[in-house]
């Protein structure tokens, strides 16, 4: 029998994203059970909480699976979806609401080629605004109409689902928001906090987890604030698109001077379900016997239970998951 040792690490490749299919296969070893993977995963942008969740996760398969190779490349939570329905890509990170449109072709063709694997982390809504804008309420922005720069992350991203949902609830769209005077651009996170000290960016939206490294990075940037959300907005955006009502409480970044009342969805693990079951069981193992290391990787993972694996779960759970899921006693 052939033995692998001491010679495979983790390989950590990261690039802009890849055409045709990806490789998975379990590399030969001497027991199945032990043997290492080698398998793809996309995250965020590479420099947000997912990043860090990302490589948590490759930690824990290499932990459990000695010598697992793993490709990991940059993405979009939002998406991410689509490439795993194409199979660029054997698992990524992606928000839950976005898989279950795609899932369910809300508003797209039907993507049927995506599964679940587990649940992460809520991805919170971060609104903020320059302080010298005067503007402390979207209220007041849609009143006021003042001629601001405003970041959407990227083109067809949470953030700007979000934001265009709350001018329709106004009865607006972004072409008035352009016409009134409003430049709409389309910046990562890194890219508004590079921004903002010089004014290149007012106004911005993203989704991430709280604390969000980026978002503590933007307050010694520059002077900001919460765009404060009306209870009514919140509540319409929660009952029509399924939003989890949040707070971000006082004391999350420095600038907070009460709690902030947002939305947010859940950031999960989603596979193709092209991927063999042994590889997907793999990596659910992984995940579980690791949990204690995965606490430690992102304050939002630090009162992470092996329940936690299973919230916002809203497509179906691959087989290979849901085979370490029955074993364990959470799923039936």
């Amino acid at each position: 029998m052939k033995t692998l040792k001491g010679i495979a690490i983790t390989c950590l490749l990261l690039s802009l994203g890849i055409a045709g299919c990806s490789k998975t296969e379990v590399i030969e070893t001497e027991s199945p059970d032990t043997a290492p993977i080698e398998t793809s995963l996309i995250e965020g942008s590479g420099t947000t909480a997912l990043s860090l969740i990302a490589y948590g996760i490759v930690s824990t398969i290499d932990m459990t699976y000695p010598g697992s190779l793993v490709e990991v490349l940059l993405g979009d939570p939002t998406l991410n979806v689509e490439r795993v329905q194409n199979h660029e890509t054997d698992f990524a990170l992606a928000n839950n609401q976005a898989a279950f449109k795609a899932f369910n072709g809300m508003g797209m063709d039907k993507m049927d080629k995506i599964s679940s694997v587990a649940t992460f982390y809520p991805t919170t809504l971060h609104f903020g605004i320059l302080a010298k804008t005067g503007i402390t309420s979207f209220d007041e922005f849609i009143t006021q109409r003042p001629k601001l720069r405003i970041s959407l992350s990227s083109k067809g991203s949470l953030p700007e689902i979000m934001f265009t949902q709350m001018l329709e609830y106004n009865g607006l769209t972004l072409d008035d928001v352009e016409a009134w005077g409003c430049d709409i651009i389309y910046l990562n996170q890194d890219e508004v906090t590079d921004v903002l000290p010089d004014g290149g960016v007012d106004m911005f939206v993203y989704n991430t987890a709280v604390p969000g490294p980026t978002m503590v990075e933007a307050a010694t940037a520059a002077d900001i604030r919460f765009v404060e959300l009306s209870e009514d907005l919140l509540s319409h955006l929660s009952e029509t698109y399924g939003y989890n009502l949040t707070t971000i409480p006082t004391g999350a970044y420095s600038f907070m001077e009460k709690d902030f009342e947002t939305l947010s969805t859940y950031n999960i693990l989603i596979a193709s379900t092209d991927v063999p079951d042994e590889v997907v069981y793999k990596v659910t193992k992984s995940l579980h016997e690791q949990i204690d290391y995965l606490r430690g990787v992102h304050a939002s993972l630090k009162d992470f239970t092996a329940e936690s694996f299973l919230i916002g779960l809203n497509i179906p759970v691959h087989p290979g998951a849901l085979k370490y899921y029955r074993e364990i006693g959470s799923m039936q």
